[in-house]
């Protein structure tokens, strides 16, 4: 193989190499980006997917246990339909539940909710049984106009009623077609009512629309073309993000679809795949990611269980396409292809040119090397390049003039190192130690006279294995000739040893041993020299320190045993104590009911801000809100509907503090405090304000209130900014009156806090 074509390679090798890999990283980099942000992608919505179902469906069974509550104590009349339908309009306003219902034993039916176009409200009473009148309704909850009869109507015999009465507790019923709108797909939150003796006396539901859960599906951002579903163990869809029906129309009615018969081809071969993986879906307990092929494309699927205390049991399922995020990366792919054929051209034409540059001084030289080796040592180049080449030559025409005055010093070297070696002889025979050398071919090469008299054997003698006369220690072998130190570092080992002795007139003499090989210039073994001394009395020596160090090892294992125990126990009690200690300041400083910060918290807050506003001479406004009559609307709807409403007015208060820096609080009871840093009066006027709007946009009914037939809400405000002579006590001093103002003229208000000028 010419030196021209080995050069004009090696650079073509390289560059092909060098470019070619980098594409390579660069399109798996790119992969692996993919992946991670699709395995991101599919973990936040099927999580998005799993709290909205936590919120939509705990809703509908919360709201059935309080109406429950009002009936148990008489605060609904279920025999006074007006205003049962004006409190159901209330709540499903409020919650955005899709239809309410009421049904009794005596077939009596009350219904309000959404169907098609508008909101209504439907009865059976005991003058029509089996006839549904719906009627229109205006802002305000109240009944208008007579919309239509609808007659032989089996409300009644519909899920939602007749698997509660079987269940005798509250439940999720079946997935359902409307008895009066076919096509339209519920389930229900169903819950009894009883006596205390134990009799039926009406069934509560609460319908939750599938298309509800779909237009959300819909919305969430799943790629291009990735797709989100919500099947029941049996795989039939329950929702799904896709604009195919996940039902057909057969006579009228609706029937559900499986998932693995959807016409979206992605649910369609998603289902087919889990379907093929796991055999039955019931199997699936714990949230699985899987990938699969379909239509050529790698598919990312992510399946998490969703279940809950009254039965459900769902699968959401998030599938999102490789190809949605591909197409970039793939374009990168083919420049890098060109850039690779383009750079491969140029280096062969650029390589072809130096190697040819390159390689005509060096065939000159190898010329004029060969007739060196054949004994002309006189030849000389003629190669005037100023560059490394004619450097070399030069350099080649001095060492042929070198190598003629090294042929004459050689002769004298080799005398002289004929007189070294013999006086490092004599030097290696007056040594109190022995030394044996070894040669390649198991021959002994040299053993000096200490070694002779410690073996009692001459240089001859050593030659042959059945005269070798080491043994193992503390055994009546000897030693192996293969194991024998000198045959070992003929291998190339180097070893230090003292497991070895000498038996003879005897006595037992025990030795130490060193063997290390010799290498020549190319690193290769060709002798192995042993070093050996009596170690007699080193061994007595070594003996009575073992004994001692048994001893003193057994002691410090016992006792290291022993505080290895106790320093294991107070780690285990320091874990447990920090960890207690973690959860008593997280629960000393949150509110267990609303979740906002607690009184504690509120204070070390308003001290910490009031010190930092003190250096900064920035304002900090405070602002505290009690519930208009609370204690008549938990005499009136219970404790637990009093509960309810104090989470929903935190959540209201917690939402107007959008601002880094406000802190929301509960301050005691049904009082709240806002505290707000770097705020003027007039920002916190603001947020009052947008308090008092939110709750009135709750509508949450107060038939007990004096001021109004909803939850209000009194508000005091006071802004300061904090000097050495004020505290934040004043400050609360000051909001508190302003409160107790505001009680004062009326409630439903918030009052501006005065105080003196100088404060």
């Amino acid at each position: 193989m010419s030196l021209r074509f080995v050069l004009v390679w090696a650079f073509v090798l390289q560059t092909f190499a060098v470019v070619g890999l980098t594409g390579y990283l660069s399109f798996r980099n790119g992969q692996l980006a993919v992946n991670n942000l699709v395995s991101q992608l599919i973990n936040q919505v099927g999580d998005r997917v799993d709290q909205h179902l936590d919120e939509y469906l705990n809703n509908a069974q919360q709201v059935n246990q309080i109406n429950a509550d009002a009936i148990a104590t008489n605060h609904l009349n279920i025999d006074d339909f007006k205003g049962m339908e004006k409190y159901f309009w209330r709540q499903q306003r409020l919650y955005g539940f899709t239809y309410m219902n009421f049904g009794n034993p005596e077939q009596e039916f009350l219904g309000v909710g959404n169907v098609p176009n508008r909101i209504e409200i439907a009865e059976i009473t005991k003058q029509h049984p089996g006839d549904l009148y719906s009627y229109t309704v205006d802002n305000q909850g109240n009944r208008q106009q007579l919309h239509h009869i609808q007659p032989k109507v089996r409300t009644l015999s519909e899920p939602w009623y007749v698997k509660t009465v079987a269940a005798r507790k509250p439940i999720w019923s079946p997935i359902y077609n409307w008895a009066d709108i076919p096509v339209e797909m519920s389930m229900a939150a169903s819950y009894p009512v009883y006596d205390a003796q134990g009799r039926l006396r009406c069934v509560l539901g609460i319908d939750l629309s599938l298309s509800e859960i779909s237009r959300f599906l819909h919305q969430l951002d799943v790629g291009q073309t990735g797709q989100s579903m919500i099947i029941e163990r049996s795989g039939l869809i329950v929702a799904s993000s896709s604009p195919q029906p996940s039902y057909t129309i057969k006579n009228n009615k609706g029937e559900r679809l499986k998932a693995s018969d959807s016409q979206d081809p992605l649910i369609k071969a998603t289902a087919q795949h889990l379907a093929a993986t796991f055999g039955d879906l019931n199997k699936i307990k714990q949230d699985r990611r899987l990938d699969f092929e379909f239509a050529r494309k790698k598919q990312f699927v992510r399946v998490k269980p969703y279940r809950d205390a009254f039965g459900l049991d769902w699968l959401i399922i998030v599938a999102v396409p490789e190809s949605d995020f591909m197409a970039e990366i793939n374009a990168n792919t083919r420049t890098t292809i060109w850039l690779c054929i383009a750079a491969l051209t140029v280096a062969v034409t650029i390589a072809t040119l130096m190697a040819r540059w390159i390689s005509q001084p060096i065939l000159h030289l190898n010329k004029a090397t060969r007739e060196i080796a054949k004994g002309k040592l006189d030849t000389t180049l003629n190669i005037k390049n100023s560059n490394e080449v004619g450097e070399l030559a030069e350099s080649f025409n001095w060492m042929t003039e070198q190598l003629q005055a090294s042929f004459a010093q050689m002769q004298a070297l080799n005398t002289a190192l004929a007189h070294s070696e013999s006086r490092f002889i004599q030097f290696l025979e007056a040594l109190p130690i022995g030394i044996a050398v070894k040669s390649l071919d198991n021959k002994v090469a040299y053993l000096n006279l200490t070694a002779q008299q410690l073996l009692n054997m001459d240089l001859a003698s050593l030659n042959y294995p059945q005269e070798w006369p080491l043994y193992v220690v503390n055994t009546d072998s000897k030693c192996p000739r293969e194991s024998l130190p000198t045959m070992r570092a003929l291998k190339g080992e180097s070893l230090l040893l003292d497991n070895l002795e000498i038996r003879r007139d005897g006595k037992t003499i025990p030795l130490e041993i060193q063997a290390t090989p010799i290498l020549d210039s190319q690193g290769k073994v060709i002798y192995a020299i042993a070093t050996f001394q009596d170690i007699s009395e080193r061994k007595q020596a070594q003996k009575v320190v073992a004994e001692y160090n048994l001893m003193l090892q057994q002691q410090v294992q016992e006792r290291t045993l022993a505080l290895e125990q106790e320093i294991d126990e107070r780690k285990r009690i320091e874990a447990n104590l920090h960890t207690a200690n973690q959860e008593l300041d997280r629960l000393a400083r949150l509110d267990g009911l609303t979740q906002l910060a607690n009184r504690r918290c509120f204070d070390e807050y308003l001290a910490a801000q009031w010190q930092i506003l003190l250096q900064e001479k920035q304002p900090i406004s405070l602002i505290i809100a009690d519930v208009d009559y609370f204690k008549a609307y938990n005499d009136t709807y219970g404790h637990q509907a009093g509960d309810l409403c104090l989470c929903a007015i935190a959540r209201v208060i917690s939402k107007a503090t959008r601002k880094t820096g406000d802190l929301a609080t509960r301050y005691g009871g049904e009082e709240f405090a806002v505290i707000l840093p770097h705020t003027h009066l007039e920002d916190a006027i603001k947020v009052a304000q947008r308090i008092r709007t939110d709750i009135e946009e709750l509508q949450l009914p107060h038939i007990s209130s004096q001021v109004s037939q909803q939850v209000t809400l009194s508000l005091g405000i006071a802004t300061m900014i904090p000097n050495p002579e004020l505290s934040p006590a004043q400050l609360i001093t000051i909001a508190d009156r302003a409160l107790y103002q505001a009680k004062l003229n009326g409630r439903d208000r918030f009052v501006i806090a005065t105080f003196p000028s100088n404060s």
